[in-house]
């Protein structure tokens, strides 16, 4: 097996991101550029953590030393090359790159995937796990020439379309993309079977990873504003008290004898809205508090960042389930 097993088996998915209506809207000049803007700032901040995860990989213990030279050099390009492009755009917009500009939802899902194969998952999975960031922008990078060669003319598009087209479909960055792929095809060559299906499967989801940042791009996605509405010390205590919001609407609803419920909803909200769960929630509460009297003030606000990041992604796991939210090759796209 190798890496053309992996892009054959992703290879719908592909197909459909090949035409992506952001990147077709770049190319023909119909794309709105504010939502262009919105794809540079999250690129950039997911070229931070790619870079990382490249730098990691290049830190593996036993690899061989000129794959970790390599390695290296592709999370300093990442890091300086392609960033720099980005810095650019944001230079000409008078657009500001702040450390604290957070990442979208779809941003964080990819950089939390990638960077979770790369820190627990065998050398080679990781790997994997980064292909598509490499191969699916040299694809579409290329099909972009491509029709732009054939508008000709006949579109005008922000020089800043022009300038990424040209990055991700020119020779240099095919060059190293053809590089990143030798890497990985050498170990698809030892990789025992397992091991290569752990891979295809990592290769397809992030596949499927690079569709939806594009879909976060176009939609200009953002987080749920509803849960900015807490103030930060309620938060704390959000889902100990869920468990018993719910339970007192249950009561109320048996109140009036309207509704009926399946014995599984019952269950759950028993357990979620009971004194035994409470009890293992003010324990934890009260772990994490005795950090919170040690925590010098940069940690305490890492803290209550990722608490609060984490509140919204609670608020967005129950979407997920009321929309019966599937992958993009899942959908009629």
């Amino acid at each position: 097996m190798s890496t053309q097993s992996f892009w054959d088996a992703a290879q719908k998915i592909i197909s459909v991101t090949e035409k992506h209506p952001f990147l077709v809207a770049m190319v023909d000049g119909t794309l709105d550029i504010e939502c262009f803007q919105y794809y540079v700032i999250q690129d950039a901040l997911y070229l931070d953590d790619f870079a990382d995860c490249l730098h990691r990989l290049g830190d593996a213990p036993g690899i061989p030393e000129a794959e970790a030279k390599r390695l290296h050099e592709f999370g300093t390009g990442a890091q300086e090359a392609e960033k720099a492009l980005h810095n650019s755009f944001c230079q000409q917009w008078n657009i500001p790159m702040s450390k604290t500009t957070p990442q979208m939802p779809h941003t964080c899902l990819y950089t939390s995937f990638m960077s979770r194969i790369v820190a627990t998952r065998p050398h080679a999975e990781g790997l994997a796990a980064l292909l598509p960031c490499f191969w699916v922008y040299m694809h579409v990078g290329k099909c972009m020439l491509k029709l732009r060669e054939e508008l000709g003319d006949s579109v005008q598009r922000p020089p800043q379309f022009d300038a990424w087209i040209d990055m991700y479909g020119g020779a240099g960055f095919e060059k190293e993309v053809m590089e990143y792929i030798a890497i990985v095809n050498g170990y698809c060559q030892t990789a025992d079977g397992e091991t290569l299906e752990r891979m295809q499967e990592h290769f397809i989801l992030c596949c499927k990873l690079e569709h939806m940042f594009w879909d976060q791009a176009a939609a200009k996605m953002k987080w749920p504003s509803e849960l900015d509405q807490f103030a930060a010390q309620d938060k704390v205590f959000l889902h100990a008290l869920q468990g018993f919001a719910v339970r007192r609407l249950a009561v109320a609803i048996d109140n009036c004898n309207v509704f009926q419920r399946p014995p599984q909803f019952d269950a759950w909200i028993d357990m979620y809205g009971g004194a035994g769960f409470e009890k293992e929630v003010m324990e934890y509460i009260a772990i994490v508090n005795g950090y919170c009297q040690t925590a010098d003030g940069e940690t305490l606000e890492r803290m209550q960042e990722h608490f609060i990041l984490c509140c919204k992604l609670e608020h967005m796991f129950w979407d997920q389930a009321a929309a019966k939210m599937k992958w993009p090759s899942e959908l009629d796209l």
